[in-house]
């Protein structure tokens, strides 16, 4: 992995004069042009149109390589993700969503709250804090939160399914191509700029446009 995270930066910092495809995977299915072309003389190499400069890289160097140094790789032996990390910042945006202000004081009770809901559960939560401000819990609401931290689980487990993720990958796929066929018949129905640019195109047609005097009868 540390001799692959280095051949992202030495590939887009190759020019024909230099090339700095050591790294990269070999053989013919290689997503690196070059060394696919060693292999598979028929499969012509494609240069970096725009490869970083040598200032660049210098920059970027000592970033790569502490991203694929074996003590940082480390933390990857486990292969977790950051699905939890992503889960947990959902309930606490929940709480406190990120569109609308906050003070410091909601923010940080926000994350004290959510914490609790992702370890713990809605069920034990409540039920611990609920009391500490006068209010009584019921076993009807028990039952429900209970229900709530149930169908919880059962969403997560689902989702984590093999099946569930092929399913969800596929559907996404369909997706994007039903969006780039609309794009083909319809054309592109925003673009950056595009109303400035427009805008600006009818002013300059407006200037051109000659006055012609009428002919009186």
């Amino acid at each position: 992995m540390g001799k692959a995270t280095m051949a992202i930066l030495k590939h887009y910092s190759s020019t024909p004069a230099k090339p700095m495809h050591e790294d990269c995977p070999e053989g013919k299915n290689s997503w690196c042009s070059y060394q696919a072309s060693l292999v598979c003389p028929e499969k012509a190499h494609k240069p970096i149109q725009d490869p970083f400069s040598a200032d660049l890289y210098k920059i970027l160097e000592p970033i790569f390589k502490k991203l694929g140094s074996p003590k940082f790789l480390a933390v990857c032996e486990n292969c977790l993700t950051q699905n939890p990390n992503e889960s947990l910042h959902h309930v606490i945006w929940g709480l406190a969503p990120k569109e609308q202000f906050t003070s410091q004081q909601e923010t940080n009770l926000a994350m004290c709250l959510g914490v609790m809901l992702f370890n713990r559960g809605i069920q034990h939560t409540l039920s611990q804090l609920l009391p500490e401000v006068g209010l009584t819990v019921s076993n009807k609401m028990l039952e429900m939160w209970s229900k709530i931290d149930k169908d919880r689980v059962q969403g997560i487990e689902y989702k984590a399914e093999a099946e569930t993720r092929v399913h969800r990958k596929q559907m996404k796929r369909l997706q994007s191509r039903k969006q780039d066929g609309f794009r083909h018949v319809e054309g592109e129905q925003y673009k950056s700029q595009a109303f400035h640019e427009d805008g600006q195109e009818r002013k300059g047609k407006r200037k051109q446009k000659v006055d012609v005097p009428m002919k009186r009868g």
